[in-house]
């Protein structure tokens, strides 16, 4: 088996997914069927593949904010709990106990299951050299070009190389899919969505559970671009902070100018009942201070502050000062980290620094 990958191992929507091993929404039926058997595989994967990818079982809270969500759900915890999933319904004072970190006057409740967790990248990892140990080769860097087909059927895979003969030819690319089956000459009409997420730096144990909103599929389908956070803590101590959703008819890896603030506001405003204090700023102000090699740290934070909403980068735009001199607005800011934080209900302060400090 030969495995052609454009870019790196990795590189794509499979590194950059959230690691959920997703039961809670699932649907009753055959579905479920599948999602149980796959959960009861990971249980094993580490050990079959000779290889850590951080799995661990973890609880998820989906949120009710709304009343109209609260029966639904509470029929597709007792499917689940029918199913052998431990689940439950948190009233309000279950939910401050097994998130204190959470706005307890916003949610109706939530709906709880134990799910499962692992690092993506390290997965994929592991199947590499699990596979290449079993004698697949594996060519990362190598884009497929276009296809030989020879009497209706594809025979081999073009590349800048060269062209791969081929007596069976699986084309697993993701939203790049309709593109390449294009060049073959077929048609797989592929819809898709550009997402964006934020990741913070390692920080102190906060979160129990991965966390997501009831009503993240009719927010996220029934608009041209909207938010709804997801947020769990990985094995580092980083938070990883979904998604800003966009519809788009081109693939691409930039960031927009309203993605990132949106996330920010609505985890710090919508979510969490006590945003950073003010010793995390106290000191990423000092980080920013001794990279720049200035003093009014605290100065520029306050001169770039905002309400970040309604966000146009045009008429709103937020400027961030490289080591080197140059100014860059905040949407081009690939390798930022950014730390955001509420001092009063309207106004955020963006506070950046390099990704080396």
């Amino acid at each position: 088996m030969l495995l052609l990958e454009a870019g790196s191992l990795g590189g794509g929507a499979s590194g950059a997914c959230a690691g959920r091993a997703q039961i809670c929404e699932g649907p009753r039926g055959a579905h479920m069927d599948l999602v149980l058997a796959g959960l009861a595989r990971l249980e094993a994967l580490e050990a079959e593949l000779d290889a850590p990818f951080e799995w661990r079982r973890l609880g998820n809270l989906v949120l009710i904010e709304h009343e109209r969500h609260w029966q639904p759900w509470v029929e597709q915890i007792a499917y689940l709990q029918q199913r052998g999933v431990m689940a439950a319904m948190l009233d309000p004072a279950d939910l401050a106990a097994a998130e204190p970190l959470l706005r307890g006057d916003r949610f109706r409740g939530a709906a709880w299951c134990l799910e499962g967790h692992l690092n993506p990248l390290k997965l994929i990892r592991a199947y590499a050299v699990a596979a290449r140990r079993l004698g697949a080769r594996l060519r990362p860097h190598t884009p497929a070009t276009g296809f030989q087909v020879t009497g209706g059927r594809v025979t081999g895979v073009k590349t800048a190389a060269g062209l791969l003969s081929a007596g069976a030819v699986l084309v697993t690319a993701g939203a790049w899919t309709g593109d390449l089956l294009a060049a073959a000459g077929g048609h797989l009409p592929v819809q898709f969505t550009h997402a964006e997420a934020l990741i913070s730096e390692p920080l102190p144990p906060l979160l129990h559970h991965h966390i997501g909103l009831a009503d993240f599929y009719e927010t996220i389908h029934t608009a041209e671009r909207a938010v709804s956070i997801g947020v769990a803590q990985q094995m580092s101590g980083a938070l990883l902070v979904t998604e800003a959703v966009q519809r788009t008819r081109t693939i691409h890896r930039t960031n927009s100018g309203w993605g990132i603030p949106a996330l920010a506001r609505d985890l710090l405003t919508k979510i969490s009942s006590k945003p950073f204090d003010h010793e995390f700023i106290k000191e990423k102000i000092a980080l920013t201070n001794a990279a720049f090699n200035i003093e009014n740290g605290t100065e520029l934070v306050d001169q770039i502050s905002r309400s970040l909403l309604p966000y146009s980068a045009e008429k709103q735009p937020i400027y961030l000062l490289l080591k080197d001199g140059r100014k860059i607005t905040l949407e081009n800011s690939e390798n930022q980290i950014l730390s955001s934080y509420i001092n009063q209900p309207n106004t955020k302060y963006i506070l950046s620094f390099p990704r080396e400090i």
